[in-house]
């Protein structure tokens, strides 16, 4: 899918703070920092629909990016964001990719168009054990042709 030009889409960094630091300012008086802080603007290109995001759970400088149609994609985030890596739903089952998990150095992909459409749902594993060069391990993808969107009700 793509977008016309005067649609302008981004995502956005953002980084959880643990919250110690809110809660000794607050014990002192002070008022607490916010808990989210914005790092970068990604600009959007205009391929897919960005679904989720999650930083890399080993605390490395990446950011994977669950983006429908146009599948998985990877940033670095040393400086500036800079996609390093993307996999497309191509090469998982042809099934749009709709969110996603960390456990280790496995991403796993929630795959499917899940808004009703009757289709397939599936699972997709990914080795980040180095992001930079992020690959497909395993898909699954269900046979039955409700699994994903139900009968077709939202």
């Amino acid at each position: 899918m793509k977008w016309g030009a005067p649609l302008v889409c981004g995502l956005v960094w953002l980084v959880c703070t643990d919250g110690a630091g809110e809660r000794a300012l607050a014990q002192a008086g002070k008022p607490a920092k916010p808990r989210f802080e914005h790092l970068h603007d990604i600009p959007h290109k205009g391929e897919g629909v960005p679904m989720t995001m999650i930083r890399d759970a080993a605390d490395r400088p990446f950011l994977y990016v669950v983006a429908s149609e146009a599948g998985l994609l990877v940033y670095d985030m040393k400086a500036a964001p800079r996609l390093v890596r993307t996999i497309p739903a191509s090469k998982l089952a042809s099934l749009n990719v709709i969110s996603l998990s960390q456990a280790g150095t496995r991403l796993y992909l929630a795959l499917g168009n899940h808004w009703g459409k009757r289709g397939n749902a599936g699972l997709a594993i990914i080795d980040v054990a180095k992001p930079a060069e992020a690959s497909v391990t395993g898909v699954w993808k269900d046979s039955e042709l409700n699994g994903a969107g139900g009968r077709g009700r939202c």
